[in-house]
Order: C-alpha cells, then structure tokens, then sequence
C-alpha cells in the first residue's frame, strides 16, 4: 500500500528536503523486495525519488532495481495487513481515511 505524505495528503508524494526530486542511491543487488514490509520509494523512474512511499504486501522482485529500498517492518506487520485490506475504489483510493499516528523509528544494532 501507498504511504501518503503530510504535504498533500492525495497520495500524489510532495517535494522533500532535496527537491522535487533526487537520484536513486545504491540500489545494491542484495537489498530486494523480497517479503512483505518492505519500504520502498515509489518513483517515475531512474532518478526522479520524492516523498511517495509504500510498503509491500507481498514479494514483489519486479522491483527491484528498480525502487530505492529504506527500510522493513520490524514490528506492527499486522496493522500493516490490515490496511491492506481496505477497501478501494476504482483509482485505488481507500474508501476511508487510513491515518498512521503516534509511530516513529526503532533503533536496531546491526548485528
């Protein structure tokens, strides 16, 4: 599912702190959309990074190379199903607002 920004609030992703947009990073062949809760960043294409994220459900290789990965679900993956399962309508937008409040980053040590 999309992650809407809090500039717009559409769906649409908004200009971020590099721009309107920004080149991709090491899309390094190891980092892969591999499982459900990857966070990934949606794009036009090479180099045209903004503020437009998703998180998959499912494993979806066709992206990749092709979508600058930044990170996983570590906790909440429940929460995350149930999001997807939202219903939408014919442009895929969710019936009901979803809002994700009250979250942030976790600290992990590498290992």
């Amino acid at each position: 599912f999309k992650v809407v920004t809090f500039a717009r609030r559409d769906g649409r992703g908004s200009r971020s702190i590099y721009g309107e947009s920004f080149d991709d990073e090491n899309l390094h062949p190891s980092v892969l959309h591999d499982k459900a809760g990857v966070l990934s960043m949606a794009n036009r294409g090479p180099n045209t990074n903004g503020s437009q994220w998703f998180i998959t459900l499912v494993p979806t290789p066709h992206l990749d190379g092709k979508h600058q990965i930044f990170g996983r679900v570590l906790e909440g993956m429940d929460v995350v199903r149930w999001i997807g399962k939202v219903k939408t309508d014919s442009h895929d937008k969710p019936l009901v607002d979803v809002v994700i409040s009250h979250c942030g980053a976790k600290e992990v040590i590498a290992p």
